[in-house]
């Protein structure tokens, strides 16, 4: 079997995939190692399976919207057959992924890597030579030192769940957070919400948030701010009691973390390598190279400034593809900023973030827009239908938009493009949109102002 490579890939999870096969295109000979399940947690269990179960979520959130005006009830989602269909659709994942890349001239290697030296990794008692060397390991759970910790689970769990229980608790209320509240909360769960301080999507508009979990509560959401977990103890069985540190005390059935995700950096032998890390993951420089010159860090483990989202790990992994392959000497150049929540409605956001623009008052104005009455939004029933609009004063060019709807992260993505491209008015006025649409909307986001 071949030891050495051209370059040799630490992680098989989404940046891992990606570079390896953009390399492997470039004919380089190209070895990826992987410990767990080829296609890393998004695959596996994260974003992808929870597309499946959001999709049942957002069918059942639909019907709702119309209950009294053309439905007279509505369906229960049956836990188990929806589980069974999502286990059906990424079963075989893993094994696909690894097939496709053999078949792409890919050497994988199965089996926990650990460096030997600058140039060399250790699997299973078998050395593997690499001239260039990527770290992709990705990051894990954060576990939350109180007492009883023992008794909790993560989104993980969450996502493969063979039955929900009629009580949830999750800490946390970040994207996982909202995501796993929006599907239980639909299936039927009383769910609890606890966050350390009072800022839930800390990333996002303020107030546009507090729409949203004020919707969630009237749903049957129970969120507890400035609440941290103090202690758990197992009442019997399934049932479970859960004490913060400010003296809440309730029972619930489980519980659930999603209170952040530290990289996978330790255990590797970076130190071997003369590689530096940290807590906040291995050190990279603008050209996402550590401080082993011929090693390099992309996705969750590296410290870069950027978003730890599984778009950002890619992005990073093709920018590094194409730097190994001389197709770009420029150190890398972030697009504009797009994120989205699984929640329902759905909040979004691209370009200059509200939470920065209101910090520049002499540079950018926010108007806000009630998008309700639209007949895209009103057509739907939907509750609630608002967008932020950021202006830059100098030119009263649209710079940045947040948005709040069933169909924001849409929204985002057309504006995302429109940014990108510095539409005008009056090249938007130019241009045709099918009907009816979202896109048949942007001159109205143009007018307002």
């Amino acid at each position: 079997m071949e030891t050495n490579f051209d370059v040799l890939i630490v992680g098989g999870g989404i940046a891992g995939l990606t570079a390896t096969k953009r390399l492997r295109q470039a004919n380089l000979t190209v070895a990826i190692i992987e410990s767990y399940q080829w296609g890393g947690t998004t695959a596996n269990h994260g974003s992808t399976p929870k597309k499946y179960l959001l999709a049942a979520v957002e069918a059942k959130q639909a019907i709702q919207s119309h209950l009294g005006k053309g439905f007279d009830q509505v369906p229960e989602i049956i836990w188990s057959d929806l589980m069974t269909f999502k286990n059906k659709q990424i079963a075989a994942t893993s094994t696909v992924l690894q097939t496709s890349l053999e078949e792409a001239g890919i050497t994988t290697i199965f089996g926990s890597a650990k460096f030997k030296n600058s140039h060399t990794v250790t699997v299973d008692d078998v050395d593997y030579q690499g001239k260039k060397i990527i770290l992709a390991t990705g990051a894990r759970p954060r576990v939350l030192d109180f007492e009883g910790n023992e008794h909790v689970h993560y989104s993980s769990h969450f996502l493969n769940a063979e039955s929900l229980p009629p009580s949830i608790t999750i800490i946390g209320a970040g994207i996982i957070a909202f995501a796993i509240t929006n599907i239980a909360s639909a299936i039927g769960d009383h769910v609890h919400v606890l966050q350390h301080n009072q800022r839930a999507l800390g990333a996002f508009d303020p107030e546009l948030v507090g729409d949203l979990v004020a919707l969630l509560k009237e749903r049957g959401v129970d969120y507890h701010f400035d609440n941290t977990v103090a202690k758990i103890v197992q009442l019997k069985a399934d049932l479970y009691q859960v004490t913060t540190e400010e003296g809440l005390v309730f029972e619930t059935n489980v519980v659930y973390s999603v209170a952040g995700r530290i990289p996978n950096v330790e255990n590797l032998g970076l130190e071997e390598a003369g590689i530096t890390f940290s807590s906040k993951g291995v050190a990279v420089n603008s050209y996402l190279q550590t401080s082993n010159a011929d090693i390099y860090a992309i996705g969750d483990c590296n410290d870069a400034p950027a978003p730890k989202l599984t778009n950002y790990a890619e992005f990073q992994a093709n920018y590094l593809a194409d730097f190994l392959t001389a197709a770009t000497l420029k150190p890398i150049d972030y697009p504009i900023p797009s994120m989205s929540v699984f929640s329902n409605p759905k909040i979004a956001q691209t370009g200059i973030f509200v939470n920065d623009a209101v910090k520049q008052p002499e540079l950018y104005e926010i108007v806000e827009i009630d998008m309700a009455h639209w007949l895209n939004y009103h057509r739907g029933n939907e509750p609630i239908a608002r967008t932020k609009l950021v202006i830059r004063k100098a030119d009263q060019q649209i710079v940045g938009i947040t948005s709040l709807s069933n169909e924001a992260d849409l929204l985002i993505n057309y504006f995302t493009l429109l940014l990108k491209m510095k539409i005008t008015l009056t090249q938007l006025r130019e241009m045709v949109f099918a009907y009816p649409s979202l896109a048949s909307d942007f001159s109205k986001f143009f007018d307002v102002h």
